[in-house]
């Protein structure tokens, strides 16, 4: 059985993998770039909060660009640009009828 909230969960679970990529990423930059002080403050940490949550809120929004639907998970049943179920199979039956 599909579970309806299926794309939801996956959503929710790849924009919170982009979050920690880009908090870890943040953090190793101030930690490990040269020429900064190698060491992770308080600011260095609310930087990468706002760093991961930009990175799961601009990949959330590249998902719902990438799966057809108007980023709320659920997509319009089109087939490919303007074109749905419907209207391709009322083409076959015109041109086979």
């Amino acid at each position: 059985m599909v579970n309806a909230n299926q794309p939801q969960e996956r959503r929710r679970l790849l924009k919170g993998i982009a979050f920690v990529a880009g908090l870890l990423g943040s953090l190793a930059f101030f930690g490990l770039f040269p020429g900064l002080p190698h060491v992770i403050d308080g600011g260095a940490i609310l930087v990468s909060v706002g760093v991961g949550a930009l990175a799961g809120w601009a990949y959330g929004r590249r998902l719902g660009r990438s799966d057809g639907s108007d980023g709320t998970g659920m997509t319009d049943g089109t087939d490919g640009p303007g074109r749905s179920d419907r209207s391709a199979r009322s083409d076959e039956t015109n041109r086979t009828g």
